[in-house]
């Protein structure tokens, strides 16, 4: 009778007792990585999604669009890059070589959603009203950002072409940094600010900047905004970022990184990151060659649109 209650007890505490958080995988030769992350410092919001995959060591390169930085990936077989829109930037519009489609895509990481703000007397007060003031008079509106090209200025362009303007009615000034952008639009010399959430949720918080909408499929979790979409807005870009690989990676090792992402995707850690940082989990190691030639296509046409590439 003892021994029958001793194991229902301990059958008791199992089943009460919270599940274990799956540890992270341990590196091995195949999934250690060194990584450069292309066209950010170390405080940028790619910078902080790098960080989901552990790296031996982490490189940082900032400079315009990251031009070259991928360069010093594939001079290097033990080396890797995180990416986002900047690359394509950097190779379309710059001339940056080797090409971002010549690498091997190990797999999507979070992306970060973009914010469409303005200054708090604005009388622009929703995201609705922006797009009754882009369908009126595009060219009305000031759109800041940082970089000419970058992910930002690609939301402004099809925010008006959503409203049925073509992107030669866009009005944008690049700012050369987030900061100097929401100063922009906080002192009324521009009139629509166009950023990563996690760049500017400090001045939104601080009342400096007033949110009209996020660019998300769906609201994100632990963040009060609406989406676009809310308002009837059918512009969903968000700032992907990819781990990519160079051309001379062998078989073995692009399945046991792909590996080590699924894995660590799947851990607790993982999920709590992407809450913390406000991203979206669109984390995969499928199609990453279909997604990459898709971006370059869609940006492609759109530069074409802004008049950015003949």
């Amino acid at each position: 009778m003892l021994r029958a209650s001793l194991i229902a007890l301990l059958v008791l505490a199992a089943a009460c007792s919270p599940s274990p958080v799956p540890p992270t995988p341990s590196p091995t030769s195949e999934t250690t990585i060194n990584a450069i992350v292309v066209g950010a410092d170390e405080a940028g919001d790619l910078s902080r999604r790098a960080a989901l995959v552990p790296a031996g060591s982490r490189t940082f390169k900032p400079a315009h669009r990251g031009v070259d930085a991928l360069a010093d990936m594939v001079s290097r077989s033990d080396v890797l890059a995180i990416v986002d829109e900047r690359a394509i930037a950097g190779e379309l519009l710059d001339g940056a070589t080797p090409r971002l489609e010549e690498q091997v895509p190990v797999a999507r990481l979070a992306s970060a959603p973009i914010v469409v703000a303005v200054a708090p007397r604005s009388p622009i007060a929703d995201a609705a009203g922006l797009k009754k003031k882009l369908t009126e008079d595009a060219s009305t509106v000031r759109f800041a950002g940082a970089e000419i090209g970058a992910v930002e200025h690609l939301v402004a362009a099809l925010l008006v072409k959503d409203a049925e303007n073509g992107g030669g009615a866009l009005v944008f000034a690049a700012y050369g940094t987030v900061g100097e952008a929401a100063t922009g639009v906080a002192s009324g010399q521009s009139d629509v600010l166009v950023a990563r959430y996690a760049d500017v949720k400090a001045l939104l918080a601080a009342g400096t900047l007033r949110a009209l909408g996020v660019t998300g499929e769906s609201r994100l979790p632990g963040i009060d905004l609406p989406t676009l979409r809310e308002a009837g807005i059918d512009v969903t870009q968000t700032d992907w970022s990819l781990l990519v690989a160079p051309a001379s990676i062998t078989a073995a090792r692009l399945a046991a990184l792909r590996g080590l992402v699924d894995r660590l995707r799947a851990t607790a850690q993982w999920a709590d990151a992407v809450r913390a940082g406000g991203w979206i989990d669109d984390t995969t190691t499928q199609a990453t060659t279909t997604f990459l030639g898709t971006q370059l296509s869609r940006v492609t046409g759109l530069y074409a649109e802004l008049g950015l590439r003949r």
